[in-house]
């Protein structure tokens, strides 16, 4: 190859070298010291067919170029990797092609140079601006990839043209008897081609169709099978050269644009893909479009583009004939709308719940421990009500974590004054940390919560609540998707109790309180309207005081189902029991309870929801005064707000 220096007329001779056997791609080092030596002001001359080493072949060589006779062959200059590169083209389409090309590459780089230069703020939204620039970086990098590929393609296109043009060249010499001998056996590689391609063996097909096209340079009956076999094989940029220059097919338009989109997409090139999959879905075949559009769903949803991703599936539903595709499409509009649900909880940060409640109870029980129904029998009832609250700030969320900060109150207060001792106040703050993922194929959600809480009471009837015990917990929640109607959850929970109260020593209620207890929920029924929640639970106080010292088992199981009389009304039964052993007690105290649970809900607005609860326990224990039965009835007014 010769370059000239338009300005100066200065030329200079590049020794090329193939780069490999065979693969028609010429490469060589040079060096030059001209001021000017951008893409306007050089030329570029391909000699093909002169002795590089016959020096006055190659002076009339030089004679000619300076002279007109041989014409420059388009090109562009551009700098790799701190190099000064020349491309060299046989058309100027192709040259301005790869030009357009490099320019796009140059802009995506100098994007994402000043993309890199932005630093995460440092606000609760740090988190969310690095996923946003790390999903920038990583589009840019996949558009540079494809910018380089196109290049790539594009040099191959133009080798495969040349070739092409080249084997027609020959092909136009041979004799009659040698044009019909060639084509007879491009004809049979052909056949050959498509038994092993309907056979689903591409590589042999691959290289029979590429022999008979070798063959037979004018025939392109096996062009557009010669690219899905390489397609099919994984050669996906040989693939589009391949189908970009097979012809229309006069059947099925569709089928060309279709494969395109498949490679484009295999190369995860998703704005050439989505352009080749509209262009099938628009041609209208009835396997392909389907086909074609839900691969489009496919891209529109990995760029967060939830909605158009939706209408797309939507499209195949409506048009597919497929049970299979049909399937796929309608899983993926269900994640679609757990991942809008998900963007919707991200941007929301603050949940309140709250109840107003109001009852009566029979029998009103002294707990200063905090366990209500393991208190003291009074042997005496009276109306009481309730008031509880939550509020819930969410720290920062992602699809499979979150951190929230989270305060919680409970407020008792019974009408007769008699009974004040017996209310509590108590004062909760945490901080729940939920991770989300998949755990042995089984999805689960895992939350840790570290928290601390308050209670307080009237215990020595001041008429003031004073704080009597303060708690240092830590919870362990783990609830595993065993099935799709079976969820199982485990709970371990540590206490470190510190009671304020003065007390004997054998009295006193310091204790470290260690609880594991399973729930596992059966969904119930085709509508999976009804549901069963087993549990059983085991607990261990180790107290200071020896007579505070147990071990307590529980078991329960509750029924949950719509009532039909009474549209969107619930209704739940229950039944719990327990054992209760004070082991180490000078009194040896042992308690066995039971209580039976009737109650409905139903929600009043969006915000309010009604219930009435009816309750029944039985303890049964070894000290008289903690034997009791205690009926209860509460109706109850709960709202949630979330923002």
């Amino acid at each position: 190859m010769f370059v000239r220096e338009k300005k100066s007329g200065k030329i200079a001779k590049i020794l090329l070298e193939e780069t490999a056997p065979d693969s028609a791609i010429f490469s060589g080092p040079f060096a030059l010291d001209w001021k000017t030596t951008e893409s306007g002001d050089i030329e570029a001359f391909v000699i093909e067919e002169v002795n590089r080493y016959n020096d006055k072949a190659l002076s009339n060589v030089t004679s000619e170029i300076q002279s007109g006779k041989i014409k420059p062959s388009p090109l562009f200059m551009r700098a790799k990797d701190g190099v000064k590169q020349v491309d060299v083209y046989d058309t100027k389409v192709q040259a301005d092609r790869a030009r357009s090309l490099f320019e796009n590459q140059l802009k995506q780089v100098q994007l994402a140079a000043q993309s890199n230069k932005i630093k995460p703020l440092q606000t609760e939204q740090a988190a969310a601006v690095a996923k946003d620039l790390e999903r920038e970086q990583m589009f840019k990098k996949m558009a540079n990839e494809a910018v380089e590929r196109e290049a790539v393609r594009l040099r191959l296109e133009q080798l495969e043209a040349q070739r092409m043009t080249q084997l027609k060249k020959e092909a136009a010499e041979f004799s009659a008897a040698e044009k019909t001998r060639r084509n007879a056996e491009a004809d049979e590689l052909g056949r050959k081609g498509m038994a092993a391609y309907n056979a689903g063996d591409f590589k042999e097909a691959e290289e029979a169709f590429s022999k008979s096209l070798t063959l037979n340079p004018n025939s392109r009956s096996y062009h557009f099978m010669y690219g899905v076999s390489l397609y099919r094989n994984e050669k996906f940029n040989e693939s589009l050269v391949a189908l970009k220059m097979s012809p229309p097919n006069p059947i099925n338009p569709s089928e060309k644009s279709y494969y395109i989109g498949l490679v484009h997409y295999r190369l995860k090139e998703y704005a050439s893909a989505k352009e080749a999959f509209h262009a099938a879905q628009k041609g209208g075949d009835p396997v392909l479009a389907p086909s074609a559009t839900f691969y489009n769903g496919l891209i529109l949803m990995s760029e967060e583009k939830y909605n158009a991703s939706k209408e797309a599936f939507e499209w195949v539903l409506d048009n597919s004939k497929d049970p299979a595709l049909d399937k796929q499409a309608e899983e993926n509009i269900e994640l679609i709308a757990r991942y809008i649900e998900a963007q919707k909880m991200a941007a929301q940060k603050w949940t309140i719940n709250g109840s107003l409640g109001a009852g009566y109870d029979s029998n009103i029980l002294f707990a200063p421990d905090g366990e209500a129904s393991q208190g003291l029998s009074t042997d005496d009832g009276g109306f009481r009500t309730s008031a509880s609250g939550d509020v819930n700030y969410r720290i920062f969320y992602k699809p499979a974590s979150e951190l929230s900060a989270k305060a919680t109150a409970y407020y008792m207060y019974s009408v007769d004054s008699k009974f004040a001792s017996a209310d509590p106040f108590q004062v909760t703050a945490s901080l729940p940390y939920l991770l989300k993922g998949n755990w042995l194929q089984k999805g689960y959600s895992l939350q840790l919560t570290p928290g601390y809480e308050s209670l307080y009471m009237d215990a020595n009837d001041t008429g003031t609540r004073d704080e009597i015990q303060k708690t240092v917990s830590g919870t362990a929640d783990l609830v595993l998707v065993m099935r799709e109607d079976w969820y199982a959850g485990y709970t371990f929970d540590v206490r470190q109790e510190d009671s304020l109260l003065s007390s004997a020593a054998d009295d006193n209620l310091d204790a470290t309180k260690v609880t594991l207890k399973t729930q596992q929920t059966f969904v119930l029924g085709k509508d999976k309207k009804r549901a069963l929640i087993a549990s059983a639970g085991l607990s261990l106080a180790d107290a200071k005081g020896k007579n505070k010292t147990y071990n307590r088992i529980d078991l329960g199981a509750i029924y949950a189902t719509p009532a039909k009389k009474w549209k969107d009304t619930n209704l739940i039964y229950g039944l719990s029991v327990y054992t209760l052993d004070y082991n180490k007690s000078s009194d040896s105290r042992k308690d066995n309870n039971f209580s039976l649970l009737a109650g409905f809900s139903r929600p009043l607005t969006k915000l309010w929801n009604f219930g009435v609860n009816a309750t029944y326990t039985n303890n049964a224990s070894s000290t008289d005064a903690y034997q009791y039965s205690q009926y209860a009835l509460m109706s109850t007014f709960s709202f949630n707000w979330v923002k």
